[in-house]
């Protein structure tokens, strides 16, 4: 923090919006990480997250960051 001594790490941290596409992303490029995992369910279920989340940031009610 400038004048004061106090030195903060800069941390970077990505929306909710991009953490979500990049965990689809993720799932449909490399499904052997996810053997669990029902991957087409779990992307389902992401995709209307993400739909959510674009709605919220047009009205303005996204959240805030996920890191």
């Amino acid at each position: 923090v400038k004048g004061t001594g106090i030195i903060l790490p800069v941390i970077e941290s990505q929306t909710d919006i991009r953490w979500v596409e990049d965990c689809i992303r993720d799932r449909e490029q490399h499904p052997e990480k996810y053997p669990d995992e029902d991957i087409p369910a779990v992307i389902a279920r992401q995709k209307k997250l993400l739909k959510e989340l674009y709605e919220k940031e047009k009205t303005g009610t996204a959240a805030a960051m996920v890191g």
